[in-house]
């Protein structure tokens, strides 16, 4: 197997491995613990991967590491979906974005 092959299986691996399904009062009640701007702490962006059958995904990461957010589709609805995009894992995310869980999910506008 080629190396790039190799770093592909990786990477779907370990966001396979990381994914765990969260209902969407564990989303709000995580994000506003470890995600929400505070007045000590800059936005935390959690960012929208695309939906599948199934789940709606999202990824974040609050400290040193990612964490890989699935949500029933049947929990929460998204004003703009997409397909979802398996594999990815470094940033700037191609066809990612942030979205605001506690404004309907909807796209925030980072970078200024």
């Amino acid at each position: 197997m080629g190396r790039a092959a190799s770093v592909v299986l990786l990477a779907l691996l370990l966001c396979a491995c990381g994914a765990r399904e969260w209902s969407e009062e564990d989303l709000h009640r995580w994000y506003a613990d470890w995600g929400a701007e505070t007045a000590s702490r800059p936005l935390r962006p959690l960012f929208y991967r695309g939906s599948d059958a199934t789940h709606h995904h999202f990824i974040c990461r609050p400290m040193d590491n990612w964490v890989f957010i699935t949500v029933p589709r049947d929990q929460i609805s998204l004003p703009e979906e997409k397909p979802s995009i398996a594999g990815l894992s470094t940033g700037p995310f191609p066809g990612y974005f942030a979205v605001d869980p506690f404004n309907g999910y909807r796209r925030l506008k980072l970078g200024g």
